[in-house]
């Protein structure tokens, strides 16, 4: 029974990896259709800046974080820490810097965040979104249930 158990959480695992990289592409495939150049961040600068994706189009840079499931409060301030730092120290031109969290479900206070993060500073704005608005957008991922 252990190698059974064993196998089927080996599985599992592979399964929210590959569900991961789905919804990160998904993201990508939205900015693109939008115009945005959009190029995928290594595992050091996801690790370190919290971005998974980085998408420029004229006058703006988005550094944006995919989260599967659900964000939580203290997931969000570390994203606009990290993620923040990130956009000021490799954006040196007037572009307009702007955070996108993307997820399935966002804590109540989600809203009091935004404003909290965008009262401290001008420099970066904060940007929800989720899933089902890209899903409208970009018709052949409808068969996701996100």
């Amino acid at each position: 029974m252990d190698a059974t158990e064993e196998r089927h959480r080996s599985i599992y695992g592979y399964a929210e990896r590959l569900e991961g990289h789905i919804l990160q592409k998904l993201v990508r495939d939205y900015y693109e259709a939008e115009g945005y150049s959009v190029k995928e961040t290594d595992e050091k600068n996801d690790k370190d800046f919290k971005i998974d994706l980085v998408a420029e189009k004229n006058s703006e840079i988005r550094a944006i974080q995919v989260k599967k499931g659900t964000v939580s409060s203290q997931e969000i301030r570390e994203i606009c820490e990290k993620a923040s730092t990130y956009l000021k120290q490799k954006t040196l031109d007037q572009k307009m810097k702007i955070i996108e969290i993307f997820a399935q479900h966002f804590p109540i206070n989600y809203l009091q965040i935004r404003d909290e993060f965008m009262k401290k500073q001008n420099e970066v704005t904060l940007n929800y979104g989720t899933f089902h608005q890209i899903i409208t957008k970009v018709p052949k991922y409808r068969f996701l249930h996100v």
